[in-house]
């Protein structure tokens, strides 16, 4: 019980760090909120927000719905700057991936 409970605590902290060095940075610029799953690691991000996320392997694969859009892109490194919206996802600023709309 006392492992599964650290590892339970060790992915909250990875998930909630500051800025790290070598790491994703993930911007929801969007207003509306998203909920993004990355490997094992999902979480609803705010409109106009940004996290930090380290990928264990790479490239890693983001899936990102919005309300009324879905989409997907690829992390090529580590130190890669993803901006999602409704319209797409953006990596190092050069649009890798168009959303999906859905009724």
């Amino acid at each position: 019980m006392y492992r599964r409970t650290m590892g339970v605590l060790a992915a909250l902290a990875v998930g909630w760090a500051p800025m790290a060095a070598g790491a994703t940075t993930l911007t929801n610029a969007s207003k509306e909120k998203a909920k993004v799953s990355i490997e094992k690691w999902i979480r609803f991000i705010d409109g106009e927000s940004t996290v930090e996320f380290l990928p264990v392997e790479l490239p890693a694969t983001i899936y990102v719905q919005f309300p009324m859009a879905s989409l997907d892109c690829d992390i090529p490194s580590r130190e890669s700057e993803v901006r999602i919206s409704e319209e797409g996802c953006w990596v190092d600023g050069e649009l890798v991936s168009q959303a999906q709309f859905r009724f």
